[in-house]
């Protein structure tokens, strides 16, 4: 009987050390992946300020000078991949593209533009 009990404990003991080991490391993959999507967020909007700019650039050789609004360009109000419209600014002869970046601050360190 005492063996039994034994053989128990200690298969129950290797079943908890698993599945410790098993659950630490799925923990540490979200961990990992919330700084991975934070990330490949932040090469998103980059390239769809690029992209952007570039469809901006040529509504504005088309149409003589630049839009007034992102809207006239895209017929909609374009969002980042937080779900924050991109701020669009006319710039002298030029204009910026804003995304405010993943903490939806404008003007703090984690924000993504482009000027052209």
């Amino acid at each position: 009987m005492r063996a039994l009990i034994l053989i128990v404990l200690v298969v129950a003991g290797i079943y908890l050390a698993l599945h410790y080991i098993q659950t630490k490391g799925v923990v540490e993959d979200a961990r990992g992946g919330i700084k991975g999507l934070k990330r490949t967020a932040t090469v998103m909007v980059k390239n769809d300020l690029r992209v952007m700019a570039q469809e901006i650039q040529t509504w504005s050789l088309d149409h003589g000078g630049l839009p007034s609004s992102l809207e006239e360009v895209f017929g909609r109000q374009p969002r980042d991949p937080w779900g924050r419209p991109i701020i669009y600014r006319r710039e002298g002869s030029g204009f910026q593209l804003i995304s405010k970046g993943p903490d939806g601050l404008e003007g703090t360190e984690d924000d993504i533009s482009i000027r052209r």
